[in-house]
């Protein structure tokens, strides 16, 4: 907390001002992420069915 004389000055960078590896970092991540995560849902959606034809469908 500032007292009596400080100056406190804050400053929030534009995405014009933002270096372009970090950016480029931060995508790179996010489409990582979506990635495995889509897989993993195809994964699943894989081995539930393989349990639907080895069990029946009625015992699940």
């Amino acid at each position: 907390m500032a007292t009596e004389g400080e100056y406190t000055y804050e400053y929030e960078r534009t995405l014009e001002e933002t270096a372009t590896w970090a950016v480029a970092t931060v995508c790179f991540v996010l489409l990582a992420i979506s990635l495995i995560v889509e897989h993993i849902i195809h994964l699943v959606g894989k081995i539930s069915a393989q349990l639907l034809l080895e069990y029946g469908v009625g015992s699940i």
